[in-house]
């Protein structure tokens, strides 16, 4: 049993191996090789990352598309957390008031965005956060909990209606801001006519009004307006704002559209004005300046009072010990890579983000930039920490570009606004553009 062996240490050509120690030879062989195997898959497991994003809007959907699309499961978890089992595509809101768009259009569930992807989808609103652990805390029922771990954190969870600024508005008037409002505001309105159509006054008009002159404010006023014109129901529909113009930030072009359409719409425009309350059957109203503070003001009788005055921070945003936050707007303070300036690995973006001390509009359009930002930049902390590098990548700085504005006006108009002023529409052609445009925006993985 002598084994010649050429590899073998002793330096004789020949080994007096017996083929005991062959095996035993092989089996260290084997065992070495086994260890390499198990080194390598303890580094995979180690560079494994579980990705959190918290919200479902834009910025939150967008960015776990975009992320989905870097990685394979074996690679990385995307988990996004929201509380309800649908998107909703805001701008069409106010067509599914009018009964203009279906609610598939509108409000798509998540289940169907994400069926051909790799996002897990859990259910539930985000409670806390726990940053030391790197945790989110998921409210799914009402007695039960569940608990996300995290490598990375995307937090895109918007903001809620502002309901708390007049007395009587959380009582007596509509939000409109969420798929909820649009069917409550839908079942109100169909109330009404039914109510109308049972009563011997039926020239008397129905009466709206809406709170705030912003975007909101002017689409849901065309947007109501031409709805009850179509149907020949007599209607009065007021718009309040506290500035003197309507439309502060939006341009020239696309202010004046809005006037004229809201002129022959026959909508009342008050400037300037304080809504001291709202009551069941109305408001009270006085002038900016209004020299008596205690003042109750005029009323203005309504059978509807519909608010789009503002939006608050998510109360999510109170339960992140250590978070670092702008002390006026309530907003997460970010770099301009959109990383927390409390934790590198948490990044904050749309209406929750303060970016570089700047407050960004709270539309689609920027959270959708953003979203762009924050997937390349988790890509690049993924890949630095994967390789080890000693010089970190440099990561991609956001900047906002203003790509143009677009609103409804009623019954197929809109008003468009692109190119910083070189593309200006308003119209039926303005009204099929920004449904084209929005069709190409709806998220999907195809």
């Amino acid at each position: 049993h002598v084994v010649k062996c050429d590899t073998c240490p002793i330096p004789t050509p020949y080994c007096h191996f017996t083929m005991d120690s062959v095996f035993s030879h092989c089996l260290m062989t084997c065992l070495r090789l086994f260890l390499v195997c198990l080194l390598a898959l303890a580094h995979n497991s180690l560079c494994y990352q579980n990705i959190c994003v918290v919200g479902g809007g834009f910025g939150g959907l967008y960015t776990a598309l975009k992320l989905d699309k870097l990685y394979s499961p074996k690679d990385v978890s995307i988990t996004l957390i929201d509380p309800k089992d649908k998107f909703v595509f805001l701008p069409l809101l106010y067509e599914l008031v009018a009964d203009s768009a279906s609610i598939v259009e509108v409000a798509p569930r998540f289940n169907e965005l994400l069926a051909d992807t790799n996002i897990q989808l859990v259910n539930g609103l985000s409670e806390s956060i726990d940053m030391n652990s790197r945790t989110v805390t998921v409210k799914q029922h009402e007695t039960s909990s569940t608990t996300v771990p995290y490598d990375k954190l995307v937090l895109a969870c918007g903001a809620q209606p502002n309901m708390d600024t007049i007395n009587g508005l959380k009582d007596h008037a509509i939000p409109f801001a969420r798929v909820e409002d649009a069917f409550r505001l839908q079942v109100t309105l169909k109330k009404l006519l039914q109510q109308k159509e049972m009563s011997t006054s039926s020239q008397e008009p129905l009466k709206f009004a809406i709170l705030g002159g912003g975007y909101s404010g002017i689409e849901i006023a065309s947007t109501l307006s031409a709805y009850l014109r179509n149907r020949k129901v007599p209607a009065e529909v007021s718009i309040f704002d506290r500035n003197d113009r309507i439309m502060k930030s939006s341009t020239d072009f696309n202010r004046q559209s809005s006037l004229e359409a809201l002129s022959k719409l026959n909508v009342d425009v008050k400037t300037s004005v304080n809504i001291r309350r709202v009551s069941e059957d109305g408001l009270y109203y006085v002038p900016k300046n209004d020299p008596d503070p205690n003042g109750e003001g005029e009323f203005f009788p309504a059978d509807v009072v519909i608010a789009t005055l503002g939006m608050n921070q998510s109360p999510l945003l109170n339960n992140i010990p250590g978070i670092r936050r702008d002390a006026s707007s309530g907003r997460i303070s970010t770099s301009r890579s959109l990383q927390s300036l409390s934790d590198p690995s948490v990044f904050a973006l749309g209406d929750c983000a303060l970016v570089d001390g700047m407050q960004l509009p709270c539309t689609a359009q920027v959270a959708m930039q953003q979203s762009e930002i924050v997937s390349k930049n988790i890509e690049l902390l993924i890949r630095d920490e994967r390789d080890k590098v000693r010089v970190p990548s440099r990561l991609e700085k956001f900047c906002y570009v203003p790509l143009g504005e677009m609103l409804t006006l009623g019954a197929n108009k809109a008003s468009v606004s692109s190119l910083g002023g070189l593309l200006e529409l308003s119209g039926p052609v303005a009204s099929a553009a920004r449904r084209l445009v929005y069709s190409a925006r709806m998220p999907t993985q195809k």
